[in-house]
């Protein structure tokens, strides 16, 4: 029985390791574009700060694949024949005949909704390689934490629009690194942008796009809290709902890096090119579980 999964998350992995327990003889394919191995993706900022290693945010150790029998492809899907029952690849790669295929591959980083947010200089921190960004503009380079193994591995078999390239930092071409980032949405990303911003000792501005910081978990009361504290540490908080252009052209505002922090769109990529097509095409019959019937593919 050949087991294909798309991506190498928690979702992903968790699914082999299930299989694998169950079924010590199936042959288990991981297709990953982002990175070799299963990382911790909330603990990017500690990789940024100095404090842990690309090692220590692996859950699983770097020897899993091999011990458990995974073969592992560092190459983006780009497509799917439901009848041949076959994956195919970026790169002009082999493609990847399977029984079952489980479609694992999480959510990329949500662009910024405004003009310009895709200019020189800046990016999003939700990916491995929105880390080497970052620290490229702030650092110079990648922290004490190192690259991780084969970090451009993928680079051979991905696509322009991939979110996982490699983005071009600002510092080498303005010949300096960055003095005062802004970072644009209230939420979880923005705030660990905000944080490891002020550790490397600057001072960002922290353009809040909702009506008050993270209003999914706080109150306005607890949020005007947070923000003050934020003040005592240098951030300037300011309520943004509408940035715009000016704001994040890092060429001409007197910002000089930008993060968008707005968050992660699910079920994107390859799962809603794939198998949303496939789901609203209506020549599938899907089961409340994304389990497309008789056709042997799971979406997670």
């Amino acid at each position: 029985m050949r087991v294909v999964i798309i991506g190498n998350g928690v979702a992903g992995m968790e699914a082999a390791l299930g299989v694998r327990a169950r079924q010590p003889d199936w042959d288990v394919t991981i297709v990953s574009e982002e990175s070799d191995h299963y990382f911790s993706r909330t603990a990017l900022m500690w990789v940024f700060c100095g404090q842990m290693s690309q090692q220590d945010i692996e859950p699983l150790e770097r020897d899993a694949y091999q011990r458990l029998g995974f073969r592992r492809v560092r190459a983006r899907a780009v497509g799917l024949d439901t009848d041949e029952k076959k994956v195919f690849l970026a790169g002009g790669l082999e493609p990847l005949a399977y029984d079952r295929l489980l479609i694992a591959s999480g959510s990329t980083p949500r662009p910024g909704p405004w003009p310009g947010s895709n200019l020189r200089g800046t990016g999003h921190f939700v990916t491995m390689q929105d880390l080497a960004w970052y620290e490229a503009e702030v650092h110079g380079g990648e922290s004490r934490g190192g690259r991780p193994p084969r970090h451009d591995a993928h680079l051979a078999a991905t696509t322009d629009d991939s979110p996982y390239r490699f983005r071009e930092a600002a510092a080498a071409k303005r010949g300096r690194l960055a003095e005062r980032p802004a970072i644009i949405g209230g939420g979880l990303i923005g705030i660990e942008a905000i944080e490891i911003a002020v550790a490397a000792g600057l001072r960002p501005h922290f353009f809040i796009r909702e009506d008050w910081f993270w209003p999914i978990a706080l109150e306005p009361r607890e949020a005007t809290w947070i923000g003050e504290r934020l003040a005592e540490h240098g951030v300037e908080v300011e309520q943004a709902p509408m940035a715009h252009a000016d704001l994040v052209d890092v060429r001409e505002a007197e910002y000089d890096a930008e993060v968008a922090g707005a968050g992660g769109r699910r079920g994107a990529g390859f799962a809603a090119d794939v198998a949303g097509g496939l789901f609203n095409s209506g020549e599938y019959d899907f089961d409340i579980g994304l389990h497309i019937r008789k056709r042997r593919i799971y979406v997670l």
